[in-house]
């Protein structure tokens, strides 16, 4: 039904555009409005009735003080930024980890198993065609790692 108002009114304004530009002196502005009036109560009426039951009754749980259920990558990133600093690292980062898998970052999830495993093959690390990455300067002068 809304549709059908909504392409009559569309239809009615081009045929109303198209009579103006033939005739310039025409009376067709309270017609041009009143088609304009059509299709903005049209579209008011589209989104008061899209609206999904869900959405309505979740607003309404909000305002009532209950708790909405959170998406599991919702849940880990509130409970990171609440308790992220105030807890051992060790608490916080297997939520990361989880949280990275969670959201696909592989470059989170990489360094934050380096992190927990060591900076060491066990955690991840790769080794680079023969060279560790460490300048023979800075073994001369350091030692070995």
């Amino acid at each position: 039904m809304l549709i059908t108002l909504e392409i009559v009114a569309f239809i009615a304004t081009a045929v109303l555009a198209v009579l103006w530009i033939r005739e310039p002196n025409g009376n067709y502005e309270p017609w041009t409005v009143i088609c304009g009036v059509v299709a903005t109560v049209i579209e008011l009426l589209r989104r008061i009735r899209g609206r999904k039951p869900s959405e309505t009754t979740r607003i309404k749980n909000l305002r009532a003080g209950e708790s909405v259920k959170k998406s599991k990558v919702e849940e880990l990133t509130d409970w990171i930024l609440k308790h992220g600093t105030e807890k051992e690292l060790s608490k916080i980062l297997p939520r990361a980890l989880h949280l990275a898998q969670l959201i696909n970052d592989h470059d989170l999830e990489h360094w934050i198993r380096m992190e927990l495993y060591g900076y060491n093959t066990e955690g991840g690390m790769k080794e680079r065609g023969g060279s560790s990455g460490i300048s023979r300067n800075h073994r001369k002068a350091h030692g070995p790692i």
